[in-house]
């Protein structure tokens, strides 16, 4: 189930991906600004990941429009997504806030 509440998108249950994966899922994410959300995972595990390096790419510059970026979801599988072409791993994200800082990006 997900629910919308002060623009934290929750999903309260586990997506059907989940089964068998050595990751957590997503149980609560949010816009912030300059293209950076917040995420927090069912280990506990949250964080802000920026986001920016992807918006000046195709897939992602309709970020620029206003209220674009904000319009972010968890899909069906556990993917954060504006549309269904522009979703990102979940599973990319969680390293992303684990792995050190020094290292380039995983979901690039």
């Amino acid at each position: 189930m997900h629910e919308r509440h002060r623009q934290s998108i929750r999903c309260l249950d586990p997506p059907s991906y989940q089964e068998g994966s050595k990751y957590p899922w997503i149980i609560e994410l949010r816009p912030l600004s300059n293209f950076r959300l917040w995420v927090k995972y069912s280990d506990g595990i949250e964080g802000e990941v920026d986001l920016s390096d992807l918006a000046d790419t195709e897939l992602f510059e309709d970020w620029h429009k206003p209220g674009i970026f904000d319009q972010v979801g968890i899909g069906e599988y556990g993917q954060v997504f504006w549309t269904p072409d522009a979703s990102l791993c979940p599973d990319s994200l969680y390293i992303e806030l684990t792995e050190p800082a020094d290292e380039e990006p995983v979901y690039a």
